[in-house]
């Protein structure tokens, strides 16, 4: 099954936390993408709460 297209990897995974960190970066890695530009966001001024009493 392991093929020019479609090959296969061998993740050494005597640390889980690490394997499966070095298999989301190697993965995203072999993805194509275009850098976007995104607009900031302006959010509404929160509401003032009458009656709140913050705790000390």
């Amino acid at each position: 099954t392991d093929t020019k297209q479609v090959p296969w990897y061998v993740v050494n995974a005597d640390n889980k936390k690490k394997a499966r960190l070095n298999c989301i970066s190697h993965i995203l890695s072999k993805i194509p993408y275009k850098k976007m530009e995104y607009k900031p966001i302006k959010l509404p001024p929160l509401p003032e709460y009458e009656g709140y009493v913050r705790p000390p």
